[in-house]
């Protein structure tokens, strides 16, 4: 690493250390270093696949549950086998030891969890649980898994014959309020605010930064990429994630992997 950037390191962890009520905010860059790809990238992003977001969407979904599901066939293979990452466990590790007090992610994957987070906010929801649109009986995605191999698609209740739909916002869905008023609670109540992964432009998400900042919470922002908060952020880097959450850890003592896995 450069100085410059060992400097800018080095005071996040003076502030890390500081601080007694982080909140994470997380987004598809936490996901993309697990190999889950990204939705919204100029370069590879899977929205750039118009057919695919008409697919994914909520209409698309109404329209054509079928299409729906034979898109996220094609999406499911990343999801099933990625694993968790240094940054998923460096986010576990600051709440076992009682500094951090929530993970509000906009990831879908469940990784935040495998790695040993529990107060997970979940703003887009999680491809982990479905549930029937007619008579609103709540299924695992192993018992939605199963109905797919048997050749049911698209998918439906065994109570009712109503469409199974994956608890994951799509184009057109509003954002779970109570996932939303819980994240909005967090914010306003945190010293500091750690945005990992996120281009802080989906909206109500990218409101989050503005409502922590106003409340008195300082922001440091990771991201390769600038933001639209890069100028209300107490620090600023632009780097790979894994490469600062092994820089934290060193620093503070953390052990980022389970034992007996390699490092990634």
């Amino acid at each position: 690493m450069t100085p410059p950037r060992n400097d800018a390191l080095n005071r996040v962890v003076e502030h890390l250390e500081r601080a007694t009520r982080v909140v994470a905010l997380t987004g598809a860059g936490v996901s993309t270093e697990a190999g889950i790809p990204d939705f919204r990238s100029s370069e590879g992003g899977l929205w750039n696949d118009l057919h695919l977001m008409v697919s994914l969407s909520s209409w698309g979904f109404r329209l054509a549950p079928g299409r729906f599901y034979a898109s996220i066939l094609r999406l499911l293979p990343p999801l099933l086998t990625a694993q968790p990452t240094r940054t998923h466990y460096l986010l576990a590790e600051f709440e076992r030891r009682g500094k951090l007090t929530a993970v509000i992610t906009q990831n879908i994957d469940g990784l935040h969890q495998r790695a040993g987070s529990r107060n997970v906010i979940e703003l887009h929801g999680t491809y982990r649980r479905a549930h029937c649109v007619d008579c609103q009986h709540a299924y695992t995605f192993e018992e939605v898994q199963n109905k797919i191999q048997r050749q049911e698609l698209p998918p439906r209740c065994h109570r009712c014959r109503g469409l199974i739909k994956p608890d994951v916002v799509l184009f057109g869905d509003l954002l779970p309020s109570e996932a939303l008023a819980r994240a909005t609670e967090a914010v306003q109540q945190c010293d500091l605010l750690l945005i990992l992964g996120s281009s802080l432009v989906v909206y109500p998400a990218a409101d989050l930064p503005r409502q922590a900042r106003e409340a008195g919470a300082r922001l440091i922002i990771v991201n390769l990429e600038p933001t639209p908060y890069d100028h209300r952020a107490e620090i600023v880097i632009h780097a790979p994630l894994g490469e600062f959450s092994q820089f934290v850890g060193d620093r503070m003592g953390m052990n980022l992997q389970p034992l007996g896995v390699p490092p990634q």
